[in-house]
Formats: structure tokens, C-alpha cells, sequence
């Protein structure tokens, strides 16, 4: 089997292209605002919104201890009004897979406990072939709510078995987004104390029941491979040679390669430069090395590429089209990214429109306009604040 990681991404429904579940009962009111105390965890759980989920009654179905699992969460799990935020769980098992989550609010019970019902959430379709990462959607309408408002979140992965393989219960804050820029007394912004970078969490376009484009770091592009064919003589594999007295190979290889980016790290100094890091990994055939008499799968080559770029930045007013997505037509500015070398090929990332940047919740939020020139729907990129040397997984 394999090593697993879910990625949960919480949207603010502000630009959250699903829907609703229909089966949602209506709210019975608004947390704050003189409504028992027994309803505010149905409440603020009839206000998650999943790209795809089932509501079931009761308790959700409780995990024995939590195994080797481990989440990117050091503590709060933070929410804002149009914030997506990714929460990775990794799986260390690997005669296990994890195929989706139970989500269920919790409350606290001096203020109402547990909520009547949880939700079954599959994993993202986009994300299925994909050997290591399941993606579950999230998002939370806030509109309405007194802010800030806290609460806890239970995740309870499961299996293909859907058989429960630990659980979590995570503090979590909902407030007003915030964008950090110089002059309005933040306590950083994009430019971080020495020893800590930005660490790009994940990518995508949102589309109707699905995205149109989804990447983060492991996800695996380009996953057909490659046939190459080669010879078999007398039982010696022969690469690119014929076998004597033959004029074209007689055996075919298939070689498993792909292309993913493992990282893109980003540090942006006060003096207006910036440093930008990225490694790609895209393994090469090696018919040489390969037997084209055994058959099955070809040999490949790793092939890591490790490539700093540097430049100059800087964060200016922005009019942001009347026709943009709906979540960006409050946005004021954007971030500019002038790269003026690489060690590498190709430059990429030229910033974007600066949608939150809360350096105190260690989230920035990048739209950049998609392949056509449009910020009807753009292209939205997430990184988190981190620390050199942080580690990247918290116990369970």
C-alpha cells in the first residue's frame, strides 16, 4: 500500500465555487445572539460547506488511539471569511489508506456540547490516482457570525473500510481575514524574521463539482510514463543495439516517470529582495540499466533539481476588475516579483494579488490571473509561515 497525506483546505464560502449540502437542516440561529446553548455546535456545523459529503446522525464513529499519524497543525486550526487553509495528516502505515474523513463540530460542553450529526467526506476525485496524497475539501460560511467565535473540530480518518484509523479534536478560530502590510502596525508581513521563509502549501482553479487545476507539493503530473522499446538476444537484454541479423527491436519497456515539485520556499527580505527556492523531481528512463528480457516495469534514474532564484519585490495599489472572482473585489494590492536570475531554467511566479496575508496565523494567500489573462477564475496559491528547522509534523 502507501504512505498517505490528506490535505484539508478550509474556504471561506465568500469564493467557494460548491454548494451547500441539501440535506442541511436551515440555521437554527446565530451563536452570540441569545440562541440556547444547545444549538450553537449545529449551528456553526450547518455552516461547513465540502465539495463533496454525506450528513449522518450521531456521534461519528470514534478512532482507537491515533497509531502513527501525524498532522501539520502545531496548535489553532485559524478561519477566516475567505481564507483556505490546507491541514496535511500523514499516515506512516503503509499497509493502510486513508480514502476519506468524519468531521464533527464540538463545542464544549458549557456551550452545547457536540453536534446532532457529523459528515462522511470522501477524498477529492482530482486526487485519487495520486499514490500518497487524499485531498478533502472544507469551507465555513461565516457571514453573520459575531467574531471572533472558537470552537473544536474532530477529524476521524478512515480506510478504504471504512474503518476508523485515529482521530483528532483541534482548537479552532474563526476572525476577520487580515492583510499585514507595512504601515499598518502588523507585527512582520512578507518579510519574516532571519531564520523563517513562506512555504508554499498548495494550488488551484476552482471549477463547478471538481477544480479545473489542483497542485501541492508530491502531486505527481505527467504519470502516464513512457514505452521504450529495446531488444532481447538469445536471453542478453540489448539497449539501443538490434539483435545481430534483426532490424528493429523486438521487446518494449514500460518506464514509470512523472513531474512534481517537492517544495517552493520563498524569503523575502526588508531591503526589497527576495529569494526563492524550488525542488522538482522528474526521474529519467534508464534503458541501459533496464532488462528488456525480464520484462515488467524499466528502470529510472532520479532526477532532483534543486533551483534559487533571487530578485526584487514589491507590494503596489491594485484595481482589480469589476468582473473578478468574487472573492478578490475587495483586495487593494498586489505583490510584484521581478526575478533576475536563476540557477536554473525558466523563472516563474510573478506574484499576485495579495488576498490575506496574516503573518501572526503564518498564512499568505496569493490570486494570479489563469492561463487566460483572467481573474475571472484565478489561479490561488497558499503558503504558510515557517521556521528553519521546524519540524513539518506534529503527533496525532
Amino acid at each position: 500500500m502507501k504512505n498517505v497525506v490528506i490535505t484539508i483546505i478550509l474556504i471561506g464560502i465568500v469564493f467557494c465555487s460548491c454548494k451547500k449540502n441539501p440535506e442541511k437542516p436551515g440555521d437554527p440561529g446565530n451563536p452570540g445572539n441569545g440562541q440556547p446553548v444547545s444549538g450553537i455546535a449545529d449551528t456553526l456545523s450547518n455552516r461547513l460547506i465540502f465539495l463533496l459529503a454525506t450528513k449522518k446522525q450521531g456521534n461519528s464513529p470514534a478512532g482507537s488511539g491515533s497509531g502513527s499519524l501525524q498532522i501539520s497543525l502545531k496548535d489553532t486550526l485559524y478561519l477566516s471569511g475567505s481564507l483556505q487553509r490546507p491541514v496535511q495528516i500523514l499516515h506512516t502505515d503503509t499497509t493502510q489508506n486513508v480514502s476519506g474523513v468524519w468531521i464533527q463540530v464540538h463545542t464544549g460542553a458549557s456551550i452545547g456540547g457536540v453536534a446532532s450529526y457529523y459528515y462522511e467526506v470522501p477524498e477529492v476525485k482530482d486526487m485519487e490516482e495520486n499514490d500518497t496524497i487524499s485531498v478533502i475539501m472544507i469551507g465555513m460560511d461565516t457571514g453573520g457570525l459575531q467574531l471572533p467565535q472558537t470552537f473544536s473540530v474532530k477529524i476521524t480518518p478512515y480506510d478504504k473500510n471504512k474503518q476508523p484509523l485515529g482521530e483528532k479534536t483541534i482548537p479552532a478560530k474563526l476572525d476577520h481575514p487580515k492583510v499585514d502590510l507595512p504601515g499598518n502596525g502588523s507585527s512582520c508581513g512578507l518579510s519574516l524574521p532571519a531564520g523563517e521563509h513562506w512555504s508554499w502549501d498548495l494550488s488551484y482553479i476552482n471549477g463547478n463539482d471538481d477544480y479545473e487545476f489542483f497542485n501541492q507539493p508530491g502531486k505527481a503530473f505527467s504519470t502516464g510514463g513512457a514505452d521504450i522499446e529495446g531488444s532481447c538476444c538469445n536471453g542478453n537484454s540489448k539497449w539501443p543495439e538490434f539483435c545481430t541479423g534483426e532490424y528493429q527491436h523486438n521487446r518494449t519497456l514500460h518506464f514509470n516517470t512523472y513531474y512534481t515539485i517537492k517544495f517552493e520556499n520563498f524569503s523575502f527580505l526588508s531591503n526589497g529582495s527576495f529569494m526563492r527556492t524550488t525542488l522538482e523531481d522528474s526521474p529519467v528512463p534508464w534503458p541501459a540499466e533496464s532488462d528488456f528480457c525480464a520484462g515488467g516495469a524499466g528502470k529510472v534514474k532520479e532526477s532532483l533539481k534543486l533551483t534559487d532564484y533571487g530578485g526584487t519585490w514589491e507590494v503596489m495599489p491594485v484595481n482589480v476588475p469589476a468582473n473578478a472572482h468574487a472573492s478578490l473585489r475587495d483586495d487593494t494590492h498586489e505583490l510584484r516579483l521581478l526575478t533576475t536570475s536563476s540557477s536554473g531554467t525558466g523563472y516563474g511566479n510573478p506574484g499576485g494579488v495579495i488576498h490575506q496575508l496574516d503573518c501572526d496565523q503564518g498564512t499568505l494567500v496569493l490570486a494570479q490571473v489563469n492561463a487566460g489573462g483572467s481573474f475571472i477564475n484565478p489561479i490561488f496559491k497558499f503558503y504558510s509561515r515557517h521556521r528553519n528547522g521546524e519540524p513539518k509534523w506534529y503527533h496525532f
